[in-house]
């Protein structure tokens, strides 16, 4: 089965902006997966009309109402809600005169869903299409407009009937039945019909849903999932005859793969395949199927089962099932096996062009997954092998096999869990401070690259002699520490996922004293205007020129508090700015800051010193003259 998910629609004639969450779904490239229902003179399943003609309306010339019918895989997130969504059709005949119909969303009834859609073995005739259980409001579109032949033509708006089976119970868009969504177009009035284009046909002629929807608050798993052809060439698959006959059948002139007993031949019949898989090494199989559509109508009791090829340096070359490998039937059936047996009991009878699908058989592809020899880049290592085989019984089963379409050959469908990835630690940059500086580490850039939440554990893994430095929280992801001695610190980070735990990651923390420059005094800087480190100060949140600064300096305080702090706070910063040691001042210029910010424009404000405001900022203007004074670095006391 193929599946194609494009990001916007192409057609010149919609208008379709693009949306994160939006999608057009193609139905898949085979027969049974749209129909038309016939009923009246007729009652007919028209799901592989010759024509390629998909029907809806009444027909005068046949005395039959047709209903038509699609169904689209879905990767629309379950809990998601549809916002909009519609359907657009290429007219494959030229029909006209108005007439009324309607759409309805189908209930699953284990059989549209499947494998077999609406194929004839699933539904024999029109009244069993008609019969599937329906379900959502009807959405009418009526005075359907003519229909000219290779145009393109969009349905009324189906937002409620997607959301109707995005709603259901069952689906789920990572099932391999279970995630599609089907359509009814049935008849209302009028006595004309339209004619649409029916699979197979190029994906780009065939019904496009399109639909955009806001994601819902359910995840989808991480699981993958594909579906595997087998490759188009002879040696690709093949079948082995003992008894009466002897034979490797991997070229078979009539296209066909045997699997069972033959009294006609009184011979024995196993079935081999081989597949190219992508499925990463130690990755999870939650579930594989596989899809075998019957070359011919065949019945009788029969039980069989599955097991993995195990590599023989033949199977899996560029010669695979050729006879120059396995000259005999007895040759094929000696190739060594692996893994527990999937029976396969009590096998339905087959009727040609339907398809049927096997048990689960996901603990035989975690068998190939699992050999050490397993490469999925590597051109020979990354085949799976199948056989099925004969248990008991008198029946034979015909599928098709190479060289044919893809569409008919067997397919192998497969679900997996990828392998966790380790995640990476980053422990940030080397970087150096001062004795007695904060650091802050920061791990915040490591990354799990399945996206999985991490935990953080930081180790300080060196330090020098003597010192107590010590991590604030080690289980944080940006920790920090203060050096107390110079020289070396080491900061090491692990982090795990849950699953797996990084290799280490260190930055280096090199400390070291710094001779720090005495502060200078206000009359220093107001007096001094060419000594000023910098032409430009933020007060607050204003900045002010050096000339500002200057007129501040020199301005009569007057009981203004604003000026009083500002005074203070312009030799702080320019002391800082010089050289001089941040650490005693740090919090006194943060929180001067912060009372000037409170205020809008530049100063001065007019603060009362005796207000609750005017208090905080004469205090905090005192601890910034202790400190422009030198009495908070002792090496520069007065």
């Amino acid at each position: 089965m193929r599946r194609f998910l494009l990001a916007v629609l192409l057609l010149l004639f919609i208008d379709v902006p693009v949306f994160a969450d939006s999608a057009v779904f193609h139905i898949e490239d085979f027969p049974q997966e749209d129909a038309y229902a016939s009923t009246g003179r007729y009652d007919a399943n028209g799901f592989d009309d010759p024509n390629g003609w998909q029907l809806f309306g009444y027909s005068p010339n046949t005395l039959s109402y047709h209903n038509a019918y699609w169904k689209w895989p879905l990767t629309i997130p379950r809990g998601s809600t549809v916002t909009r969504a519609f359907v657009t059709i290429y007219a494959d005949y030229s029909n006209y005169d108005v007439f009324n119909a309607a759409f309805v969303a189908l209930v699953p009834d284990n059989k549209w869903e499947t494998v077999n859609g609406f194929n004839a073995a699933n539904y024999a005739n029109g009244s069993a299409l008609n019969a599937i259980p329906r379900q959502g409001i009807a959405i009418e579109w009526n005075n359907i407009a003519w229909w000219t032949k290779d145009n393109w033509y969009k349905t009324p708006d189906i937002t409620e009937l997607v959301q109707a089976r995005v709603d259901n119970v069952d689906y789920d868009p990572q099932d391999m039945e279970n995630r599609y969504f089907g359509l009814a177009l049935y008849r209302v009035s009028g006595s004309s019909y339209r004619t649409g284009t029916q699979e197979p046909d190029n994906n780009s002629f065939t019904a496009k849903l399109y639909v955009e929807w806001t994601p819902g608050p359910d995840t989808p798993s991480d699981d993958a999932s594909a579906t595997f052809f087998i490759a188009n060439a002879n040696e690709e698959d093949t079948y082995s005859a003992t008894g009466r006959y002897n034979i490797n059948g991997f070229d078979n002139g009539n296209g066909w793969q045997f699997a069972g007993y033959s009294a006609y031949t009184a011979s024995y019949y196993n079935a081999y395949w081989r597949w190219v898989l992508t499925i990463p090494k130690g990755a999870t199989v939650v579930e594989a199927r596989m899809r075998i559509r019957a070359d011919y109508t065949n019945g009788g009791p029969l039980n069989a089962a599955f097991m993995a090829l195990m590599t023989d340096d033949k199977w899996e070359t560029s010669r695979g099932f050729n006879t120059i490998n396995y000259p005999s039937g007895t040759s094929l059936n000696a190739i060594p096996r692996q893994g527990v047996p999937i029976q396969w009991n009590g096998i339905s009878d087959w009727f040609a062009d339907a398809y049927y699908e096997g048990p689960d058989m996901a603990e035989l592809v975690q068998a190939r997954i699992d050999n050490a020899d397993y490469d999925p880049q590597d051109v020979e290592n990354r085949h799976f092998g199948l056989v099925l085989y004969y248990v008991s019984g008198s029946g034979l089963r015909t599928g098709t096999q190479e060289p044919d379409q893809d569409s008919y050959t067997t397919e192998l469908w497969v679900r997996w869990i990828p392998p966790n990835e380790c995640p990476a630690a980053d422990a940030g940059p080397d970087t150096e401070a001062a004795v007695g500086e904060t650091v802050q580490l920061d791990g915040s850039f490591s990354e799990d690259f399945d996206g999985d939440p991490l935990v953080y554990t930081w180790y300080l893994a060196g330090k020098p002699h003597g010192s107590s430095a010590a991590l604030s929280d080690p289980k944080d992801s940006r920790p920090s520490f203060k050096t107390d001695l110079p020289g070396t610190y080491v900061a090491e980070l692990f982090v795990n996922d849950g699953i797996c735990e990084s290799e280490p990651d260190a930055c280096t923390v090199t400390a070291s004293v710094v001779e720090y420059v005495c502060p200078k005094g206000l009359g220093f800087w107001k007096n001094r205007p060419a000594a000023w480190p910098v032409d430009t100060l933020v007060l607050g949140s204003q900045t002010y020129s050096k000339n500002e600064l200057l007129a501040i300096l020199k301005m009569p305080v007057r009981g203004d508090a604003s000026l009083v702090l500002a005074r203070q706070l312009i030799p702080a910063k320019l002391n800082v700015a010089h050289g001089s040691d941040p650490l005693p001042i740090e919090d006194s210029i943060s929180s001067a800051d912060g009372l000037l910010s409170a205020f809008t424009g530049k100063l001065p404000y007019k603060v009362k010193t005796k207000t609750s405001t005017g208090k905080a900022m004469t205090k905090e203007a005192r601890e910034l003259n202790n400190y422009n004074s030198g009495w908070l670095t002792p090496a520069c006391e007065p």
